[in-house]
């Protein structure tokens, strides 16, 4: 898992060297537009990758919590399963947590697009990340982000079969949407339009 602790993700370098870079560019060249846009764009880098440290609350074990930042998009119930989409902004934290204690099962990756959301071929086409975690108990979780019209990377750091606590840092998403699948019927215990964070808002239990 990620010991990125920094107070910006580490997965921001080459975007932000890159806006440094043509930042002192243009100030060498006195070209004030530019130097104003560059620096303008550095600073909304380092706001879309803070990294914050948070004190994460001492829940029960079989206590789920949001793994994004983001606003609750839908709640569904679909074949006895839960389904939970989180809508993340592009100026919300791009911090994603581990949403319970457990192991991580399986990861799989696929690369691809990042058409808008509203696009019929996003959920098949656009590069994703599908993480299922099982508690002590055997209960499953899956959890599944979506890239939609980011200009950086998915970035996951779970790997298959090892260890995770609850809000530890897996990885980086800027702009998507996170869908959590519980495979029972289970009441959440927040609403659509309810703003969640990483690692604290409970969202349901075991």
């Amino acid at each position: 898992m990620s010991h990125d602790t920094f107070f910006i993700s580490k997965h921001s370098g080459k975007y932000l060297l890159t806006a440094l870079f043509v930042f002192f560019i243009s100030v060498l060249l006195d070209c004030e537009i530019l130097e104003f846009i560059t620096g303008i764009t550095s600073l909304v880098i380092i706001y879309i990758f803070r990294n914050p440290e948070r004190e994460l609350p001492k829940y029960e074990a079989n206590v789920i919590v949001s793994p994004v930042d983001g606003v609750i998009d839908s709640i569904e119930e679909l074949n006895g399963k839960t389904i939970i989409m989180i809508k993340v902004g592009c100026f919300d934290s791009s911090i994603l947590r581990a949403p319970i204690n457990g192991i991580v099962d399986s990861v799989y990756k696929y690369c691809g697009a990042r058409l808008s959301r509203k696009n019929d071929l996003a959920n098949c086409l656009n590069e994703q990340v599908e993480i299922t975690y099982k508690d002590a108990n055997k209960n499953e979780l899956k959890v599944k982000h979506l890239l939609t019209q980011s200009f950086a990377d998915l970035v996951c750091d779970s790997k298959s079969s090892i260890e995770i606590s609850s809000g530890e840092r897996c990885g980086v998403m800027v702009h998507g949407l996170t869908t959590i699948t519980l495979a029972t019927k289970l009441q959440s215990v927040i609403v659509v339009g309810s703003k969640v964070e990483a690692g604290i808002t409970q969202i349901s239990e075991f």
